[in-house]
């Protein structure tokens, strides 16, 4: 989910590329009516935390609400947008700063994907 069409687009097309199946939301409201009507139909959830309406920590907490162990990676271009305490609070959660390569997309799904079936252990990672 981002607010920037570009940027979804092009997210879109590289990760199909790599055999993932990727529904893209430029709204919040439309991305939750989504889940709600489908919630075992998602298995990760990327968002962009600058987004009008709801910011991507407050879409994690209510996604949360209906499926806790819902692997998110939350992509901020703002360093000190999420505070640690926020993260800490939202359980497994996965930061990408922005800008962020292809690669470095992909590396975070396959970490979140990992986190999110229990084959991966640690802490929460924050970043970087």
């Amino acid at each position: 989910m981002d607010d920037e069409t570009d940027i979804l687009d092009l997210a879109s097309q590289s990760l199909g590329l790599l055999g993932y199946t990727v529904t893209t939301f430029a709204r919040a409201a439309e991305a939750l009516t989504a889940f709600e009507h489908n919630p075992s139909g998602v298995d990760l959830v990327i968002t962009d935390q600058s987004m009008p309406g709801l910011s991507g920590t407050a879409l994690a907490q209510r996604l949360r609400q209906e499926r806790p162990e819902l692997p998110i990676i939350v992509s901020s271009g703002y360093s000190d947008a999420i505070p640690l305490d926020l993260v800490q609070s939202l359980g497994r959660i996965r930061l990408l700063p922005k800008p962020y390569s292809m690669g470095e997309l992909a590396e975070s799904i396959r970490l979140a994907l990992c986190e999110g079936q229990g084959e991966a252990h640690g802490a929460t990672n924050t970043g970087g």
